[in-house]
Order: structure tokens, then sequence, then C-alpha cells
């Protein structure tokens, strides 16, 4: 047995052993084997690991004896999306799994002179609602040396640009902003911004300190972009604050500080200086947070309410709900948030998005609904079938939802199925099992579906010629 056999579980005497489970994990885009990554073989009916492992250097790994039955192994590395397939002790001897790593951007952002450019950040874009907006936690300050790197971009299609403190540059230009797209693997460098000088304008004004000293940081955010703000600072012992180079536009103006006190301001930034802007911290607010449960999952989650605007700290806060007794989280910024449940249970997730906005004061209970997990079961279509494996990709679920790529081997008759699987939108699609499980493959057809929760979705997958598929 390879060494790195961590936890076995204790099972009953009388069980029927098959053999152990034997793989090599292999990056999807290079065939390159990855060494220690982990894997966990889970019992599907209990969610709990029978036994873990790491690859070693040549990728490869082997489990103990399983007792005979249904079970799923997860493979995860930093830097790849997890991988999950199902298999039958005794039937899968040898497994070869294929992880697909994300892309990286990495380049620099400059200023006109050739120097490092103080205080920038850049950020990865999706489009939103016809608008290019941040995709949340695909953003990297630049250092010293003005050098970023974007180093977990999903498969999709992305935008790159630059935020400094007079505004925001699309690469190469605003005008014409790069599409990069996604598909596993891809290293996108060299993406150099060189950042102008540009007049703007001048926001600046005094916090009203509750103590003198008192520490509060300050954030510019675009209304119409506000999870990413567009300079940042802070306020001096007097509390005052300027930003400079700011461009026309609407803003909000934002300040936390001790206590914890907070104060927002709408500002409009119109062809001159906007100067003597007075903010008055306030006690921070309260928000309700109530649960809802369907079938059978218990009736407990943890919730996270993170704020949707960028106030140049983190405010992110969590509570345990229970259902039928109302939550309470106290002294949140006067703003928007989204709410995330991670439900107890196995097979349970959150079901819906949930939000609740506290800007203009104390909000009306928010609720967050949890429900077991849907599931799909279809069928390959065509020739060569069993020359196929079935890929399952997460475009869209709520709160602590699907993260992994999942594969499924269909059976003789090309069956195959996912289970426990959150709600959401999903694309799924047939890949040759011998080539690559790019997530955007032209040569694959591509469905996308909506998974309820506790529903089952029926589906039949053609299959493309195996000559166009690789």
């Amino acid at each position: 047995m390879q060494a790195g056999v961590v936890a076995v579980l204790l099972l009953d005497a009388g069980l029927a052993f098959a053999a152990g489970l034997a793989g090599q994990v292999v990056e999807d885009h290079s065939g390159d084997p990855i060494p220690s990554a982990g894997v966990q073989i889970l019992n599907p009916g209990r969610g709990v690991p029978v036994a873990s492992t790491q690859t070693g250097s040549d990728g490869r790994f082997e489990t103990p004896e399983l007792p005979a039955g249904d079970y799923r192994i997860v493979i995860s590395k930093q830097g790849y999306a997890n991988t999950v397939m199902a298999f039958h002790a005794g039937d899968a001897a040898r497994l070869s799994i294929r992880l697909v790593r994300w892309g990286i951007a990495t380049g620099r952002v400059m200023d006109g002179g050739g120097d490092p450019l103080a205080g920038a950040s850049v950020a990865a874009m999706g489009m939103a609602g016809g608008k290019w907006q941040p995709v949340r936690g695909l953003a990297s300050r630049v250092d010293g040396n003005g050098q970023f790197r974007l180093d977990s971009l999903p498969p999709g299609e992305y935008a790159v640009a630059a935020v400094y403190p007079s505004g925001l540059l699309f690469y190469p230009s605003n005008r014409r902003p790069q599409i990069f797209t996604v598909t596993g693997g891809e290293e996108f460098s060299n993406l150099d911004f060189v950042v102008l000088p540009d007049a703007g304008f001048r926001v600046s004004g005094k916090v009203e300190l509750p103590a003198p000293g008192a520490s509060f940081h300050i954030a510019l955010t675009p209304v119409d972009r506000p999870s990413l703000s567009i300079a940042r600072t802070q306020a001096d012992e007097q509390g005052a604050f300027r930003f400079d180079g700011v461009p026309a536009g609407s803003y909000d103006l934002l300040a936390s500080g001790p206590g914890p006190l907070y104060a927002r301001k709408r500002v409009d930034v119109r062809n001159q200086n906007v100067a003597e802007i007075a903010l008055v911290p306030q006690k921070g607010r309260r928000a309700t947070v109530r649960l809802r449960v369907a079938g059978t999952c218990p009736g407990t989650a943890t919730v996270t309410l993170t704020s949707r605007e960028d106030w140049g700290v983190t405010l992110d806060r969590t509570v345990s709900v229970t259902a039928g007794q109302p939550a309470f989280v106290d002294n949140l910024p006067p703003g928007a948030f989204e709410l995330a449940a991670k439900p107890a249970g196995e097979n349970c997730f959150q079901t819906a998005a949930a939000a609740l906005d506290l800007t203009s004061g104390d909000a009306a209970p928010a609720a967050v609904s949890v429900g077991e997990g849907g599931s799909i079961r279809g069928r390959l279509t065509g020739r060569n079938i069993n020359d196929f494996v079935v890929m399952l990709r997460a475009v869209q679920t709520y709160g602590d939802g699907q993260t992994a790529i999942e594969i499924a081997e269909p059976d003789t008759s090309g069956g195959f199925a996912f289970t426990g699987l959150a709600p959401g939108q999903y694309r799924v699609s047939p890949h040759p099992a011998a080539g690559r499980l790019r997530s955007a493959d032209p040569g694959a057809p591509m469905l996308q579906l909506r998974i309820s929760s506790g529903l089952a979705t029926e589906l039949d997958l053609p299959v493309p010629p195996l000559e166009d598929a690789k």
C-alpha cells in the first residue's frame, strides 16, 4: 500500500471486501502526473471519508481494501477544480483521473514613466446584466514591482481590468476589452497596463471622530460597480481624507471605524472638485435571519453575510440559524448583503439566492431556504458511447454550493447519473475518455440545465463522432 493513507473506517467483520482501489491523477491539459493531490473515498450514504491518501510523485495512489459497494472519490489540489467520480468497489480496480487546472493571468501595472503604479489592483471581470462587473474573489493587489497574478480563474470568459485611484482601465483599452476564454490550464501572461496621467478631480472631507485619533477607513465606490472601489485611504488623526484624480461619475463614499461605526454618502463628481464632505458615523444596524427547511434536511445552518459593496475592509459575519427561531446579527454597516448558507446534513443545500439591504435602516427579516439536492439521470446516444465520459460543471449555485467538476462513466448501455447536486444552473457534456475534459470543447455537445431541490432531471445526451471530439 502506498504511504500516505491516514484514515480507514473500522467496519463490521462480516462485510465482504473487494480489492483496494488504485489509480493515477494527471493534469487535464498536459497529461502530466500531479503529485500531492488529496484523495478521499466517501461513503455516499453517510458522506464521510472511509479512506484518504495523497498521490505520490508519479501521481499514483492506492487505497486499502474496501467493502463491496458504491463510493465517491474526491480528488483535490490547490489551483485545480476538485474532481468527483462515482465507482463500485470491485468493478473499478484502477482509475485514471484528470484534474482541470484553473486559468492564470499575470502582468504589470505601470505609470506613464514606467514606474509601478502604487495602490493599483487588477480584477477579473465577467459580463452580468449587459455590463462588465468584478467577479467576486478574483482580484489581486499589485506588488512593489507593479506585478499581479490572478491564479484561480474557473472555466469561463473574462476581461481583465486595472483599478487605480483615478479610474479603471480594461486590457488593452476601455474601448475594446480583450476577452479571455478559460477552458482549463490556460496562462495569459504579459498583460501589461500603462496608466497615463489623468487630471481628474479631488474629493475631500472630514469624518466626525467619536474620539481623538480614532482610525477610519474610507472607500470610494462607483454606484454602478459597488463591489470594487476605485480608491481607498485612511482618515488622518483629525478625520480628514482626500482622493485625487477621481473621474467624473456617481460614487458612494463609505467609512468604517471603531465601535463599530459607519457612514456613507452619495457623491456626484461633475466636472469640478467636491470638497468639505462631512461624514457623521453611526452605530451599525441589525439584521434578522430566518431559516426555511424543506424535505428531510436538519433544521440548522450556518449563514454568512457578505457585503456587496467594497468598504475597504472585510465585513463578513457568520451566524448559526435554527428553523423557527430568528437569528440576529448586530453592528452591520448600512449596505447590501448576500446571504450564503451551509446547511447541516448530507445532501442539503441552499436552494435560492438570499439578500438584504440595510442602506435605509434595519430591514425586514431575510429568509434563507435550504433543501435536498437534486440529481441527473441520463443516457448517451449515438455511436461509440462507451468511449466517452460525461462531465458536469456548475454554472451558478447558491451559498456553499457545488464547486467541483464531476465525472460520470456511463454503463454499457450509455446510462449515467449524478446525485447530490446543489440546486442551480449546470452544464453537462460528453468527452472522449482518452481526451481532454475541456469545459468549452467546441466538438462536444453541451447542455445547460437547471437542477431543482429534491427532483431528478432526465436527459438524452448525444455524443459527437469520436474523430471530431478528439
